[in-house]
């Protein structure tokens, strides 16, 4: 587990934001914290307010580089992504670790017709 965050915060861009939803956040917490601080990358836990896809779409449109571990079901059905590293797997907790990058939001257009005949 260590070996993925690791390569998670050596692949993300410098005063990036990652978004992060997996049991092993701790980890990345640590790794984040100590030994990639000069990154100055944001870390944003599943349980902030901050952990919204409006923040995601405002952190985007300031060209601020977006990341998120888990959670990816979700957030892949509203963002374009793209894999960056290895997957990883946690037996312990029976876990798939991979890391996005987010491109862009995926666009949904709505048409409707009325007409008075």
């Amino acid at each position: 587990v260590y070996k993925f965050w690791d390569e998670a915060f050596d692949n993300m861009e410098n005063k990036s934001k990652i978004y992060v939803h997996v049991r092993s956040t701790n980890i990345g917490i640590f790794v984040n914290r100590y030994e990639y601080s000069e990154k100055e990358i944001k870390y944003v836990y599943h349980n902030s307010s901050e952990y919204t896809v409006e923040n995601i779409i405002e952190a985007l449109d300031k060209n601020i580089p977006v990341y998120f571990v888990g959670n990816s079901e979700a957030l892949r059905l509203v963002f374009k992504t793209e894999q960056i590293g290895k997957t990883y797997y946690w037996d312990r907790y029976n876990e798939t670790l991979k890391l996005f990058k987010v491109i862009e939001p995926i666009v949904n257009i709505e048409i409707s017709y009325s007409s008075d005949k």
